[in-house]
């Protein structure tokens, strides 16, 4: 890992699992880290963490969603550090598993708002900001394996993520067409890592809360390395830190942490739009890919629920 004395990093969603991860390892490399959430006290209990481990850190309130939270945060950090130098779009949400038919539309709208039109306010925002700087600058961008073919049950998460991971793509080739070489551009396309995003839904804003008696309830969130986490391919937060740093520092433009899941993926979605096979569903394939490599091990995976939820639709 390089050093990174003298620069600044801007991680949206940056109180909790990936981003905090990212704010954690950055930070103890010397960067000056500015953090976002919406929920402040999540992000006085981050800051303080970060502040423990000596990493010269703030926290910003803020909401993705809103246009306006956007112009206040690029003013705030050019008032306090005038510039930018690596941007980490990570913000994202997380609805139940439910069927696209009967998700209600306040989940697509919440999912969408925040991990679509949040990435694309955050390109905009950092594009901008960087287009501006002498040096530019780097905008790494999370999105999923749910990104490369759809995920039943997860209808909004694996759209928002496919269509986040176009916009990057966008937002790259238009610069490339314009001959503008100093921003770097790179997307992450990680399976399922240890964060606790599967509860996101509890504390949504109020705009896109449900109606009374229809709230989510609290889930168990498994953990990687354990035998619930092997079944899912799991990582920590950590390890998918680790995996981001290294591939951006090697200029990559598509990074994936779940690199032996993704390189089995890919060639079957490409086939399906091929009209050669049915399309790759995650709800199968990811469960049935990990189940291969632990049977390998001699390790019975049994079925997952969610195999049996999208048996069920």
């Amino acid at each position: 890992m390089k050093d990174y004395s003298g620069k600044v990093v801007v991680i949206t969603g940056g109180t909790s699992g990936l981003g905090f991860a990212l704010a954690s390892l950055l930070g103890k490399a010397g960067a000056t880290v500015l953090i976002t959430g919406r929920r402040e006290e999540k992000g006085r209990e981050a800051l303080e963490k970060l502040q423990a481990e000596g990493i010269n850190a703030t926290y910003f309130q803020q909401d993705v969603t809103e246009p306006q939270s956007w112009a206040d945060l690029a003013k705030k950090i050019l008032q306090q550090e005038g510039r930018i130098d690596y941007a980490f779009n990570n913000a994202g949400v997380m609805a139940r598993p439910k069927s696209a038919m009967e998700l209600p539309l306040e989940d697509w709208n919440w999912v969408l708002d925040t991990n679509l039109y949040g990435v694309l306010y955050g390109l905009r925002t950092f594009t901008g900001m960087m287009l501006k700087q002498e040096n530019g600058g780097t905008i790494v961008t999370t999105s999923s394996t749910g990104a490369i073919a759809p995920f039943s049950m997860w209808g909004p998460y694996s759209v928002s993520k496919a269509a986040s991971t176009r916009l990057v793509e966008t937002f790259a080739g238009e610069m490339k067409l314009g001959k503008i070489t100093k921003i770097h551009y790179s997307v992450v396309l990680p399976g399922v890592f240890e964060s606790d995003i599967a509860n996101s839904t509890l504390h949504r804003p109020s705009k896109y809360a449900r109606k009374p008696g229809e709230e989510d309830k609290p889930m168990p969130v498994s953990k990687a390395h354990t035998p619930d986490g092997d079944k899912l391919g799991m990582i920590t937060a950590e390890e998918t830190a680790k995996a981001l740093i290294e591939g951006m520092e090697k200029g990559l433009f598509y990074i994936y942490p779940h690199e032996d899941l993704s390189m089995a993926l890919l060639p079957e979605q490409f086939k399906a739009m091929r009209n050669e096979e049915a399309t790759a569903d995650q709800a199968i394939f990811d469960f049935a890919f990990y189940a291969k490599k632990l049977k390998a091990q001699g390790i019975d995976a049994g079925a997952s629920n969610l195999q049996n939820m999208s048996q069920d639709v």
